[in-house]
């Protein structure tokens, strides 16, 4: 990822962390993940718009994210841990 994309990822973490730390009611980190993988990845593909190559690995990238959500959530429902 190059310079414009790279700083809005750096933001959106920034801003997502700070969030974190000033909420006062226990954290769902299942839904917590995925709001912020998708609002990093829907900024970044604006960012890449004007790169294909770029633009289709962010694609690819978000439908692997998805995928791995709706994974975590099955797991959660179940009752699998996670890998320590």
């Amino acid at each position: 990822m190059t310079g414009e994309a790279g700083g809005i990822i750096l933001k959106k973490t920034y801003i997502l962390v700070k969030e974190w730390i000033l909420m006062s009611e226990p954290m769902n980190i299942q839904q917590y993940l995925t709001e912020g993988v998708e609002a990093i990845v829907r900024d970044a593909l604006r960012a890449t718009l004007r790169n294909p190559k770029e633009s289709l690995f962010m694609a690819r990238f978000a439908s692997a994210a998805q995928k791995a959500s709706r994974r975590r959530a099955g797991d959660e429902r179940e009752g699998v841990q996670g890998a320590s």
